[in-house]
């Protein structure tokens, strides 16, 4: 008995032998008698015992102190009754004791282990604060602790306050192990512990602290509904690699995975979650071996943080029993690459798959749900509408389905299709023929000369083709409808790319820094241009099949200069004759030919305009048509050239003459602009005035009354 040094067993006051021949015929009772080592005892006014301890006391290790002392009760503690005490580990308090007076055992460094016994009423402010607790058990005769009672016990983690306890004051319970847990029988907090009595986690309506080799877990009755939470493991179960949770405990199915459970834990590789209805916070946070988890058809709430810096988890399928996540829960599993999700999870915070940068989230919802945060994935891609995922030779795919209609979304290219100089999209995948395509699809392609986009694709999306600098051919089909934002942008030897009448949407860059490309047909049918669609691409001739620009067309639609480009409406056809690319034009009054190039392969550097194409005779020279050409010699208008637009003979330095018919009632300012050798040989016998005024800029020679 820490304290006391057994004297014997004695009868009356004859102590006993503990050897030799003894007569106990008329002995009725014994009585062991002790030393008193440690203890001073003070009588009280009321016939009972304060106890306090001399100097070998305050030296002990252990202090068991008695309920009382030669018959008479100890009911309290000398002040301050070890505080500071340098060498105790273990402190045992009996029932006698009603209550610990304030600094008792403050700052008593190596105190590990303390016993309370039932009979206690209140522990004073800081009595065990500064200590080294691990565990606690209130006695269910408690009512008061006082502030910062136990304050400062940075290893105490395991904490039981029974329903009897109804005041505690500020920090009470402040500044425990990082991973406490208290328990505590009451309903809800009451509204007499005040507001920062703890910053630990605890838990409401608890009945039961429960203690094994396995783990540590409360039993919990939330009205009536009983539920089992693991609080911490032990020692062989926190170093397995492979875990699977119970399906219950003393008969409950309800698990919980408590706070912190398996936190900062390399030696965990795979769990499987069976039973388990809720993962609280930090559950696995920095697991960073843990590579698969099963989750079970039971699981209703992942809580924040759960699964965060699990940098080896690979794939993650939410169950649909599941309703919410909490925010960070899978925040920087960075090898994650599947995701699934589903529809019926209610609320999802912000950031729960932040920086997952390998990871594809797939739902079967039809759009974000509007329980779910507008950052919940991070930068993560999603697919709706998810029914599966197959792959063919060069790429992945998902297939989808909304209201009984499936579509397929090309989700990625295959590092190997990444080679090709031709791509051809199929027009069914599985027997759906409504094809659609990820964005950024093939961004950065380098090698990528040609592709067929296939009857299927009726969208071409964002950035899809961006930057593949050797794209030259592009093959549409009818039933596209979208050309969506910087499709092709920086597609600059791309040439050619026809539009099928289908078209209705060209958005915004989508052909910017197209500089190769020389002419496009909008169709009629194109109802919204958006911003700088065609901007820095260089000679282009837009090709316009409606009468004039709609009204859902941006202002700056072409770019942000006009310069080297030709707008021809009510297009009907393009074609070639002689040395002459022209474009025929139709406004159901007037039919017209513009003349916009040369032929492809034309070397003639005498150029003579024919009198009719295709039997028309109101022939147009196009703006820029032969701007900056360097070889051409000569131009013979011809009979029937009725305008010369501008800039369309622009820089040509080895221009020498130019005939211009009678026929020509209109020439654009700056038509022959650099044009400073060459003679333009006019017809009319004087300055038509249908000319602009700027028309001969550089002040070439002109001949009036020109005779043939």
């Amino acid at each position: 008995f820490p304290g006391f040094t057994f004297l014997g067993w004695y009868s009356g006051s004859t102590l006993i032998p503990t050897s030799g021949v003894w007569s106990y015929s008329n002995i009725t009772s014994v009585t062991a008698k002790w030393q008193n080592n440690y203890f001073v005892f003070t009588e009280n006014e009321d016939n009972t015992y304060t106890v306090s301890l001399n100097t070998a006391g305050k030296a002990a290790s252990e202090i068991v102190i008695p309920s009382v002392y030669e018959g008479i009760n100890i009911t309290a503690l000398g002040a301050e009754f070890l505080k500071a005490g340098a060498n105790v580990e273990k402190v045992t308090i009996p029932g006698s004791i009603k209550n610990i007076p304030d600094y008792s055992f403050q700052n008593c460094a190596k105190l590990k282990e303390l016993v309370l016994s039932e009979g206690l009423v209140s522990i004073g402010q800081y009595a065990f604060n500064s200590c080294a607790l691990t565990k606690l058990i209130i006695p269910s005769t408690c009512t008061t602790i006082a502030r910062q009672a136990f304050d400062t016990n940075k290893s105490l983690y395991h904490v039981y306050i029974p329903s009897s306890v109804t005041t505690i004051g500020p920090y009470a319970f402040d500044a425990l192990d990082s991973y406490a847990y208290i328990c505590t029988e009451h309903i809800s907090i009451p509204s007499e512990w005040s507001q920062y009595w703890t910053k630990a986690k605890y838990y409401t309506s608890c009945t039961k602290l429960v203690e094994s080799e396995e783990y540590n877990y409360v039993i919990r009755s939330d009205y009536g509904n009983l539920s089992v939470t693991i609080l911490r493991l032990g020692e062989q179960t926190s170093k397995l690699q492979n875990y699977t949770f119970p399906t219950e405990i003393e008969g409950i199915s309800n698990i919980i995975v408590g706070q912190y459970l398996f936190y900062k834990n390399l030696y965990i590789r795979n769990v499987n979650f069976t039973g388990v209805n809720r993962i609280e916070y930090s559950a696995f946070t920095s697991c960073t071996n843990l590579q698969s988890v099963t989750f079970s058809s039971s699981l209703t709430y992942i809580d924040s943080n759960a699964f965060r810096y699990c940098s080896s988890l690979l794939r993650l399928e939410i169950p649909t029993s599941v309703t919410e996540i909490q925010s960070c829960a899978f925040d920087s599993c960075s090898s994650l690459e599947y995701i699934y999700v589903p529809s019926t999870v209610k609320t999802i915070a912000g950031y729960v798959f932040d920086v997952c940068n390998k990871s594809t989230i797939y739902t079967d919802a039809h759009s974000k749900n509007s329980g779910w945060s507008s950052n919940w994935k991070g930068s993560q891609p999603v697919y709706y509408d998810y029914v599966s995922i197959g792959e063919e030779v060069d790429f992945n795919y998902v297939i989808q389905s909304y209201m009984d209609e499936s579509y397929v979304t090309i989700s990625k290219f295959k590092d190997s299709a990444k080679l090709k100089k031709s791509i051809v999209i199929p027009d069914q995948i599985e027997g759906i023929s409504d094809i659609r395509l990820k964005d950024n699809l093939f961004n950065g392609f380098n090698e990528l000369v040609s592709i067929d986009f296939g009857s299927g694709v009726k969208d071409i999306p964002s950035n899809c083709l961006a930057n593949c600098s050797k794209l030259e051919t592009v093959i549409l089909h009818e039933g596209l409808t979208t050309i969506s934002s910087k499709a092709f942008y920086n597609c600059s030897k791309l040439k050619s790319i026809n539009s099928p009448s289908s078209l209705t949407t060209i958005g915004s860059q989508a052909f910017d820094y197209c500089s190769s490309l020389d002419e496009i047909v909008i169709p009629v049918g194109v109802s919204s241009i958006g911003n700088y669609a065609f901007d820095d691409t260089g000679r282009l001739v837009f090709l316009i099949e409606a009468s004039v620009d709609q009204p859902n067309w941006s202002s700056n639609w072409y770019g942000t200069s006009m310069s080297r480009k030709t707008f021809i409406h009510d297009y009907v056809s393009m074609g070639e004759i002689s040395d002459f690319k022209y474009v025929k034009s139709s406004n159901k009054v007037t039919e017209t030919i513009f003349i916009i190039g040369l032929a492809e392969g034309s070397t003639n550097l005498n150029l003579v305009v024919p009198d009719a194409i295709e039997g028309i005779t109101n022939i147009k020279i196009a703006s820029y048509a032969f701007d900056g050409n360097t070889l051409i010699k000569s131009v013979d208008l011809g009979h029937s050239v009725t305008a010369v637009n501008g800039y369309a003979f622009r820089s040509n330095s080895s221009l020498a003459s130019v005939i211009v018919p009678t026929s020509c009632t209109v020439i654009k300012d700056y038509a022959f602009q650099s044009c400073s050798m060459c003679v333009i040989n006019c017809e009319a016998s004087e300055l038509p005035s249908t000319w602009d005024s700027n028309w001969n800029s550089s002040s070439c020679q002109v001949v009036w009354g020109y005779t043939r």
